[in-house]
């Protein structure tokens, strides 16, 4: 029997530096989210490693890697941005579809990349 349980890497952007990401209610928050996450605090993470996430119209300073069991029951899929997307995607085809997911939980930082003004860059955590 295999006890390990098997994790997923997700991003966060941010413009704090951070070890640990808290769930919050921060003011990017609105009411087209997941119903599930409304007025809620929470941790937003994503799959997409290539993207240059925005944070006011500027490139978010911090890009933080995180690592989630695969049956963490504090995790959950967007639903309402995914459904979104694929609706999207059948009008623009070729589309990438990003997933977003929320977490109820801290989770710790595994990997930290600061914005260079080009490119994220790969910095000691904090």
């Amino acid at each position: 029997m295999n006890d390990r349980s098997d994790k997923n890497a997700f991003i966060h952007s941010s413009s704090e530096k951070l070890s640990i990401l808290e769930p919050m209610l921060g003011d990017s928050r609105h009411k087209g989210e997941d119903p599930r996450a409304i007025d809620r605090p929470v941790v937003y993470l994503t799959t997409a490693e290539d993207e240059r996430f925005s944070y006011k119209d500027e490139v978010a300073q911090y890009k933080y890697v995180v690592e989630v069991d695969d049956n963490d029951t504090n995790l959950f899929l967007d639903e309402k941005d995914y459904e979104f997307m694929k609706e999207c995607n059948e009008e623009y085809p070729g589309m990438q579809i990003r997933r977003w997911y929320f977490s109820l939980r801290s989770i710790q930082v595994t990997e930290t990349f600061e914005w260079d003004g080009e490119k994220y860059v790969k910095r000691q955590n904090f």
